[in-house]
């Protein structure tokens, strides 16, 4: 805790800037919400969630995914797949 502000430090999230316009390539979006997606996963894991098994999978990904719509940045869908498009 810091003593002056009484906040609490979580953790630090590191993204490297060029993997990030790697895999945004990759994927087929946008920069900007590579960078988001990456917050957001870095953001969840420093809260507690994970995806080792399939129900917290579920819920991380689900949660990662309302952030980004909230924010407008979803994902389209790859042709032929269905559902949530998940990293």
């Amino acid at each position: 805790m810091d003593p002056h502000t009484n906040r609490v430090a979580l953790g630090d999230i590191i993204i490297s800037v060029e993997k990030a316009q790697e895999q945004a390539n990759s994927y087929g979006h946008s920069f900007e919400r590579e960078i988001a997606f990456l917050s957001v996963h870095g953001m969840l894991h420093l809260l507690g969630y994970d995806h080792e098994q399939p129900d917290e999978e579920r819920d991380m990904f689900r949660r990662q995914e309302e952030v980004l719509k909230e924010l407008q940045l979803t994902r389209l869908p790859v042709f032929g797949e269905g559902g949530i498009n998940e990293e």
